[in-house]
């Protein structure tokens, strides 16, 4: 995994803490689902702050492609089945506030 810095202040303190191996498994592997570092993604929960799975950034990226093709085959088609594509962007879009709110 990459290290990206996104504050301008150092990271120059440490706080070592005791955890079972079981814990530690377990903070690897959400770690590893938001494709963070264990000491980012304990800094950001630590922190109050949110973690985002890269699953659910992956789709809500590929709902929105998917939008945005229907959109397309909306606009080639002159809007022949209008009502049909404006309910399934409606549900799309439910989608990716539901999955962004989980967030």
């Amino acid at each position: 995994m990459t290290f990206k810095r996104t504050q301008a202040e150092p990271l120059s303190c440490q706080c070592n803490i005791r955890l079972t191996p079981s814990e530690m498994e377990e903070l690897k592997d959400a770690a590893s689902v938001a494709g963070i570092t264990v000491s980012t993604y304990i800094r950001q929960r630590a922190l109050g702050r949110r973690v985002a799975a890269n699953t659910d950034m992956t789709t809500i990226r590929e709902l929105r492609r998917i939008g945005g093709l229907l959109k397309h085959i909306h606009n080639e088609s002159g809007g022949a089945y209008s009502q049909l594509t404006a309910d399934t962007l409606i549900e799309i879009q439910k989608a990716i506030v539901s999955i962004g709110n989980g967030l």
